[in-house]
C-alpha cells in the first residue's frame, strides 16, 4: 500500500470516522418533526432561539431597502429616466439595487444569525467570537454572493408588485395625472 493506496482509502476512513463520532439522527418528518425535536431538547423557548437576532437583521435590512429605494426612485423620476424607460423597469432596477446595497450592509448580521440558529450556541456573543476566531474579517462577506443572487429577483418582483398594487388601489378620483411623480 504505497501513497496512492492510502489516498484512495482516506475518504472511506473519514466517512467512517464521522459516522462513528456523530450520533445517528432519526429521520425527521418535515417541519413538525423538527419542531418536536427542538421542543423536547430545548423546551418551547428553543423554537424562538435567534428571534431577537433575526429582528436585528431583518429590521435594518428592510429599513435600508425602503430608504434606498425611495432615494433611487426619486432621483430616477427627477432625472427624467421614467420618461425614456418603462416605469416598471425603472422601479425594478431601483428595487434590485436597493436590495443589493441593503444585503451588503446587513450581511454580517445575517451570517451571525444563521450560525447562532444552526449551531445552537449558548449566546449571540459566543457565536460572534467563534466566527471571529475561525474566520476573522472574512466572515463579514461569507455567503454574500448567494444572498445577493437571492435578493435580486425578490427585490425586483416585490417592488413592481408593490407599486402596481399601490397604483391600482387608489380610488379613481384620487389617482394622480402621472404615475409616481415625487
Amino acid at each position: 500500500g504505497g501513497g496512492r493506496g492510502g489516498r484512495t482509502k482516506s475518504p472511506y476512513v473519514v466517512v467512517r470516522n464521522v459516522d462513528y463520532i456523530l450520533p445517528r439522527r432519526p429521520k425527521l418528518k418535515g417541519a413538525m418533526g423538527i419542531a418536536r425535536r427542538i421542543v423536547r431538547s430545548e423546551g418551547v423557548g428553543g423554537l424562538y432561539k435567534g428571534y431577537m437576532v433575526s429582528l436585528l437583521t431583518y429590521a435594518p435590512n428592510s429599513a435600508l431597502w425602503w430608504a434606498f429605494y425611495g432615494g433611487f426612485y426619486k432621483r430616477s423620476v427627477q432625472g427624467g429616466v421614467t420618461g425614456t424607460l418603462p416605469i416598471p423597469l425603472v422601479q425594478m432596477c431601483c428595487g434590485m439595487t436597493s436590495g443589493v446595497l441593503a444585503s451588503i450592509l446587513t450581511n454580517p448580521m445575517d451570517v451571525i444569525r444563521t450560525r447562532y440558529q444552526l449551531e445552537r450556541t449558548e449566546s449571540f456573543l459566543v457565536t460572534v467570537r467563534r466566527l471571529w476566531n475561525e474566520e476573522g474579517l472574512m466572515f463579514l462577506r461569507k455567503g454574500l454572493a448567494a444572498r445577493i443572487l437571492s435578493t435580486l429577483p425578490i427585490s425586483g418582483i416585490l417592488v413592481v408588485s408593490y407599486e402596481w398594487v399601490k397604483l391600482h388601489s387608489v380610488k379613481t378620483q384620487e389617482k394622480p395625472m402621472t404615475i409616481q411623480r415625487i
